[in-house]
């Protein structure tokens, strides 16, 4: 899997290692992150169950989790340095991740996850 951001792409073909060799999905915010997509998203937005459904049967949520981590690193590049210390997350910036997630699945033709 790649994925395209506006400073750099990653290739996830061979694993879901950063540039750096930081695996994000061990980061504290991918966590929350996939946490949210698989436990709360159906609660708190069952409008959205069809599209999750189909994000879940073209087998692309990593795909979409490594989109909202990168949409939430271009915002702040300090959440590398975050690798397992939950209590110093940043609320406001994971609830953006959370967003683009819904908002993701709410119009797909708007964000380049479904492209």
């Amino acid at each position: 899997m790649r994925i395209r951001s506006e400073s750099f792409t990653v290739d996830f073909s061979a694993d879901p290692l950063f540039p750096d060799h930081f695996d994000i999905t061990k980061s504290p915010y991918y966590i929350h992150l996939k946490s949210f997509l698989h436990e709360d998203l159906a609660a708190l937005h069952p409008e959205l169950e069809e599209e999750y459904v189909k994000a879940k049967d073209f087998e692309l949520e990593e795909q979409l989790l490594a989109e909202a981590f990168l949409y939430l690193y271009e915002k702040d590049h300090t959440i590398l340095d975050n690798k397992k210390d939950a209590a110093s997350i940043d609320t406001h910036l994971l609830n953006e991740g959370f967003i683009y997630i819904v908002e993701s699945l709410t119009d797909p033709d708007d964000v380049p996850f479904f492209e």
